[in-house]
């Protein structure tokens, strides 16, 4: 029997529009992706619509290759099981039942809902598609039944499953990022560009063995062909041996750097990125810009000795490079705290600090008061909760003065307005560990810092630990947030009401720095127990703020405003912030209505 092998090229409105029904078989792994991949598909969906409006793009967006086994065809609809492709139709689901369910038309929600589930005359829709056994009816009623998007799944529903667990995190993340950072109009574009921009190639075989063994082929690549080899191509080609010889060495230096991040992060920007926000670049078709670029500044040989060679100098002085030329300690030291931002996804301030350590070389005292500004400011718009599309609109006017050629005074050019300060203390003191998790762990070592006195890079080895380390650090409520009702008297008798626990367990008063295991075994653990887990006899912590807690008796209001006035004026401190601190959430009293409010952190919308 000769195997058929069809492909098509199609965009995600007629892959999801009902011509296909696709099931996970049994033998795929469970949903793997987390926050980080879904926020960076959104970023990068909407980045490429953004170039196409501003550019007038024609190039799709390309979501790579599926491939499906056809297990059989009824009418026009034809069944498949999803070989390669599960976690992005997953996402794109989650995706668009978030965008339907936010959406207010109806005729916008039917459009979006008919790329989810079709009417067969029946009460119930059928969904296009349907995950394992054990999954299904979770992922029915969670994500695509309407309107259930917008609503968090309970601990009960979700078990002890890992898939489950990330369909739910995804909904959350998804969630909150289309609302803080897409307004509604810009929502209903996403939506028509996502629907005919963006496209999927489709490989269907009729026999499972063929399918696997072209799966297996697929993801058996070689070595990619890396936007450093278009380089080498496109600009050294031309050079003279010497110049070659010099530019080889540093491109090479960069491609370590980016693939040693692979590991730890989703993927992040390249130099090639940033340059290209330096220098006016559309973030798609970034090798015909490239081509365009080298023209525009006369040729390879002055693009390189302009463009390419000052700032291939600063990226490595910002990476740290040892072959970098040294830097004053305060700029070093700046450039760290910043560094640690990439870790967690922030790449955005890059492109700012380049220019910076370009034109301000000579001049240590103006680079360090740059880099003291662009620290706040980047560390501010990551406390205000900005994902990627808020943090560009923030940074847009400023990449625009220094395309101009502007170096203006520091604090104006990185200014933040009075009034996101005051929600930035906000943010800091009351509920950090809400808006990002990740920096708040951030901000926690760098307030250690400010008040230890210690240099920042004595931190490097406790926050530059890998994400699987069991003694990488972590954040720890010391008065329990808990996702389930918290039952240990110790806590129920110090704060009886669930509003008021919150409030003081978001407090950042309340969170400390402390291993992965010790993390794991404090749970909702008396006070006494968590600081024999976290302080044991003879150890002492590496963070000053962590090692507060010794000289507590009682964990109650009282003890976490004692620690949240240090870290608090810390913080306003290090970054030398406008506005009142508010007072600490621990002692705010809370009016007791007829009952308590849900618990917001079981079921965020």
């Amino acid at each position: 029997m000769r195997q058929r092998l069809t492909s098509i090229d199609l965009n995600i409105e007629e892959l999801l529009g009902g011509s296909y029904a696709f099931s996970i078989p049994a033998y795929q792994r469970d949903f793997a992706w987390t926050r980080e991949e879904a926020v960076q598909l959104v970023d990068d969906i909407c980045g490429v619509m953004a170039d196409t409006e501003r550019e007038d793009a024609r190039t799709p967006y390309f979501l790579g290759a599926m491939l499906f086994v056809e297990t059989a065809a009824h009418g026009s609809r034809r069944k498949v099981e999803v070989v390669d492709g599960q976690q992005r139709l997953v996402t794109l689901t989650i995706l668009l039942a978030v965008l339907r369910d936010m959406a207010g038309e109806a005729a916008e929600v039917e459009a979006i809902d008919r790329l989810i589930q079709r009417a067969d005359g029946s009460s119930e829709p059928l969904a296009h598609l349907r995950l394992r056994t054990a999954d299904e009816a979770f992922f029915r009623l969670a994500i695509q039944k309407r309107g259930a998007s917008r609503r968090g799944q309970t601990d009960e529903a979700i078990g002890n499953s890992l898939g489950r667990a990330n369909i739910e995190q995804v909904r959350r993340a998804l969630r909150l990022k289309l609302q803080r950072d897409l307004s509604v109009e810009v929502r209903g574009k996403l939506v028509e560009f996502l629907s005919t921009h963006a496209r999927v190639l489709v490989v269907s075989s009729d026999d499972f063995d063929y399918a696997y063994q072209i799966f297996l082929t697929i993801n058996d690549r070689g070595k990619r062909l890396s936007l450093e080899d278009i380089f080498r191509g496109e600009i050294l080609g031309p050079l003279d041996v010497e110049q070659r010889r010099r530019y080889e060495a540093i491109i090479d230096e960069m491609e370590n750097y980016r693939e040693e991040a692979e590991h730890t992060r989703t993927k992040g920007k390249t130099f090639f990125s940033h340059l290209a926000a330096i220098d006016g670049w559309p973030r798609r078709g970034i090798i015909e810009s490239l081509k365009r670029a080298v023209e525009r500044h006369g040729g390879p040989r002055r693009f390189v000795s302009d463009v390419f060679a000052p700032m291939a100098e600063s990226y490595l002085r910002i990476k740290g490079a040892d072959s970098a030329a040294p830097l004053p300690d305060g700029a070093r030291e700046l450039l760290l705290g910043l560094r640690w931002l990439e870790l967690h996804g922030d790449d955005d301030w890059v492109p700012a600090a380049m220019i910076g350590l370009t034109r301000l070389a000579a001049r240590p005292t103006d680079l360090e008061r740059y880099l003291f500004a662009l620290d706040r400011f980047a560390h501010g718009l990551m406390a205000l909760g900005c994902g990627r599309e808020a943090r560009r609109r923030y940074y847009g006017p400023v990449m625009k003065r220094l395309a101009a050629g502007e170096i203006v005074e520091s604090e104006e050019l990185f200014a933040l307005p009075t009034a996101d300060q005051r929600a930035m203390l906000r943010n800091l003191a009351t509920r950090m560990h809400l808006v990002d998790a990740p920096t708040a762990k951030l901000v926690l070592v760098r307030a250690d810092q400010a008040v230890s006195g210690l240099p920042l890079d004595s931190y490097r080895r406790l926050v530059e630990r890998d994400r699987r380390d069991p003694e990488r650090y972590t954040v720890e409520h010391v008065c329990p947030q808990g996702a389930k009702e918290v039952n240990e008297p110790y806590w129920l008798e110090r704060f009886p009401r669930r509003v008021a626990r919150l409030r003081a367990a978001h407090c950042i008063g309340n969170l400390v720095l402390v291993t992965d295991g010790q993390n794991h075994r404090s749970r909702q653990r008396d006070f006494a127990a968590k600081k024999a887990l976290i302080l044991p006899d003879g150890e002492v912590s590496p963070f000053v703020l962590t090692e507060m807690l010794r000289s507590e008796t009682e964990w109650n209001g009282a003890a976490i405003a004692r620690r949240y006035e240090v870290v608090m004026g810390a913080l306003k401190s290090l970054w030398r912030l406008e506005g009142q601190v508010p007072p600490c959430p621990a002692l705010v009293k809370v009016a007791a209505p007829a009952t308590d409010a849900p618990d917001p952190t079981s079921a965020a919308a």
